[in-house]
C-alpha cells in the first residue's frame, strides 16, 4: 500500500526509495508499476542507475521493466544501449522490454546498429560457452559445473532469438522459437530452413549453428572463425567462471 501511494504521490523525492526495493522479488511488480506512474521526468535519474554495475543485477533488470511502461522518447534508446550488457539477467530484460514495446507500437525507431552487434556479442558468448563445456567435459567429476554452464548457455540461446525478433518480423521468429522447442525432427528442421530463408548471409553464419543441432567440432569452427576462440588452461577456465 505504502508504495503505491508513493507512486500515486509522485513525490520524487521517493523514487531512489522505491529504486532500492526493486531488489526484494515480493514487491518488485508493484515498485515497477509506481516508477512507471512518474512518467519520463524520472528518466534520467532511472538511466544513471541502470548504467551503475554496482547495482544488484535484480534492480537493473527491473528498471528495464520500467523504461518498457514510460512513455518516453528516450525509452528505446537506453534499452538498446543494454542489449550488450555484461549481465544475461539485464540483456534479457532489455530485450523483453524492446519486445513489448514494438509490439504495442510498431514502426518505433530502434538502434538497429546496437542490435546488430548485440546479436554478434551473444552468438559470441554462446561459442565461448561451448568452447567452455568442451574444454570442461574433459575434467572428471564435472556433471553439475556441466549443468550449470548448460543452464546458462541455454539462456543465450533464448536470448539470440529475443534479438532476432527485434531485428526480424517477430511473429516470425516466435513461430520459429515455438518450432524448435517442438520433439518433431521435422519441426525443428523446418523452423531451421525458414530462417536459412529468412536470415542475412552474415547472420546466417553465425546464427544457424547456434539453433541447429550439430557436431561440437563443427560448431566450434565457426567460433574459431569468426570469433578467434581458443581452448583455455585448466586456471584461466576457472578464473572466466568465477567472474559468470
Amino acid at each position: 500500500a505504502a508504495i503505491e501511494a508513493a507512486g500515486r504521490l509522485r513525490n520524487r523525492e521517493l523514487v531512489p526509495k522505491l529504486v532500492d526495493q526493486l531488489e526484494h522479488p515480493r514487491v518488485a511488480v508493484t515498485v515497477v508499476k509506481a516508477l512507471s506512474s512518474f512518467g519520463d521526468t524520472v528518466s534520467p535519474y532511472l538511466a544513471t542507475i541502470f548504467d551503475d554495475l554496482t547495482r544488484p543485477k535484480a534492480v537493473r533488470a527491473h528498471l528495464a521493466r520500467v523504461f518498457a511502461r514510460l512513455d518516453a522518447p528516450q525509452s528505446t534508446e537506453i534499452l538498446c544501449e543494454h542489449l550488450s550488457d555484461q549481465h544475461i539477467q539485464v540483456r534479457a530484460a532489455a530485450a523483453t522490454a524492446l519486445i513489448g514495446i514494438t509490439s504495442a507500437r510498431p514502426g518505433i525507431p530502434l538502434d538497429h546498429e546496437a542490435i546488430h552487434q548485440a546479436l554478434r556479442s551473444e552468438a559470441k558468448n554462446w561459442y565461448h560457452m561451448l568452447s567452455l563445456l568442451s574444454d570442461v567435459q574433459k575434467d572428471h567429476g564435472s556433471e553439475l559445473l556441466m549443468s550449470a554452464l548448460e543452464e546458462r548457455q541455454a539462456s543465450m540461446v533464448t536470448q539470440v532469438l529475443r534479438l532476432l525478433a527485434l531485428k526480424y518480423p517477430a511473429s516470425t521468429i516466435e513461430l520459429v522459437q515455438r518450432n524448435l522447442q517442438s520433439r518433431a525432427v521435422a519441426t525443428r528442421a523446418n523452423a531451421i530452413e525458414v530462417l536459412d530463408n529468412l536470415l542475412s548471409k552474415d547472420d546466417k553464419e553465425i546464427i544457424l549453428p547456434v539453433l541447429e543441432e550439430g557436431p561440437t567440432a563443427e560448431r566450434l569452427n565457426v567460433g574459431k572463425e569468426h570469433f578467434g576462440l581458443k581452448s583455455f588452461p585448466s586456471k584461466e577456465r576457472l578464473e572466466h567462471l568465477l567472474k559468470g
